[in-house]
């Protein structure tokens, strides 16, 4: 047993993110403001997006792409069954209703045949979700919905620095817009936070409008004790912080030499597993896997809650991404559910790793050795 605990994830912050937190806390200015103006230059950059507004949450940034598109009551919206209640949530805000379609197999993303078969006259968009930062099909599900005249809004909270073909996820035109998560789990973080990207002028400037209360002004337009503010919309308060933006400055700098040593050890784990009964997600070609989770398939015979426990008296934390929509009483009463043949079958044998960049290959061979006494 090892002699300490191994989270499952832990943020990687260091001296630059101190010094930027104590720069904006003796600026005098701590809300949004000019460091949030330079957090979403900078994400800007890196993900090729025209377009970028800084939030509170991926979830303000979902809710708000459907709301700012015109997401409302009798509409749906597709989404995968294996994903994080925001998903699903943000469409329910809107008083749209999700519709589940399933998952493939290898990877847990939303299955583009399943979309295709999923979608009705009702249907005006698909939430597709990069699952542990593997991204999706893109080019089957784009098509698919250009095809049936549907809007694509990228759930991409496990996909930051994750590329297609070379191209960031974020940066892609023929989507409506993408939207990030910083939480403080992810490979990219604010301590609690997100962003949306777009390349459409119009709805980045609805979706900051909305994210300000509706308010024509922010308070750092107004900085100089002039300017009046004027309601224009009922709207939300999911802005962003000068003192979140300070950490996700330096947390984009050293974004690709996160993703590098999750890679690394990745490739230890599926290395130390090739020949154990629990089957990690497949990889595949083409894409920069962002490594946000490592996600493991138990057995059919292994009990997972056993398995969780044992692993935690080994001194090893694990987590559930995730168990599915149809698993949840509020989901089952306000979803509309395709046949979800694979999602039915892996929700409950799903077990996630831990994962972050200051493991050691060391860290992962006391994961392994656990995970092998934990039947």
């Amino acid at each position: 047993m090892r002699a300490s605990f191994l989270p499952l994830a832990r943020p990687s912050v260091g001296r630059e993110e101190e010094r930027e937190v104590i720069d904006t806390l003796r600026s005098g200015w701590l809300s949004t403001g000019p460091k949030v103006a330079r957090f979403e230059s900078d994400l800007a950059a890196a993900t090729q997006a025209a377009h970028v507004v800084a939030l509170n949450s991926c979830t303000a940034a979902l809710h708000l792409a459907l709301l700012a598109s015109g997401i409302g009551p009798g509409d749906e919206v597709v989404v995968p069954a294996i994903t994080f209640p925001a998903t699903a949530n943000a469409i329910l805000h809107c008083g749209a209703t999700p519709r589940v379609v399933d998952v493939e197999a290898g990877t847990l993303n939303l299955d583009p045949a399943a979309l295709s078969a999923a979608i009705s006259s009702r249907c005006r968009a698909v939430i597709p979700v990069h699952m542990a930062g593997q991204p999706a099909e893109m080019d089957a599900i784009i098509s698919i919905a250009a095809e049936r005249g549907v809007l694509v809004i990228d759930d991409a909270a496990h996909a930051a620095g994750a590329t297609i073909g070379g191209r960031p996820i974020g940066g892609d035109a023929r989507t409506a817009a993408t939207c990030f998560s910083f939480h403080a789990a992810k490979n990219v973080t604010t301590g609690e936070g997100g962003a949306l990207l777009t390349a459409h002028r119009d709805l980045a400037d609805r979706v900051r409008l909305l994210g300000n209360h509706g308010l024509d002004q922010d308070s750092w337009a107004r900085r100089d004790g002039v300017g009046d503010w004027v309601p224009v919309a009922s709207g939300f308060k999911y802005n962003l912080t000068d003192i979140a933006a300070s950490i996700g400055i330096h947390q984009l700098r050293r974004l690709d030499g996160e993703i590098d040593r999750r890679q690394a050890l990745a490739q230890h784990y599926r290395g130390r597993l090739a020949d154990s009964p629990v089957v990690p997600l497949d990889v595949r070609g083409g894409r920069r896997h962002a490594w946000q989770l490592f996600v493991v398939v138990l057995p059919v015979d292994w009990e997972r809650g056993v398995t969780r426990r044992r692993l935690r008296d080994a001194n090893v934390g694990s987590g559930v991404h995730f168990p599915a929509l149809q698993g949840h009483q509020v989901y089952r009463e306000r979803c509309v559910f395709e046949p979800l043949p694979v999602a039915d079958q892996l929700s409950s044998r799903l077990v996630s790793l831990p994962m972050f960049g200051q493991m050691t290959e060391g860290d992962v061979d006391d994961v392994v050795v656990a995970l092998a006494g934990a039947v």
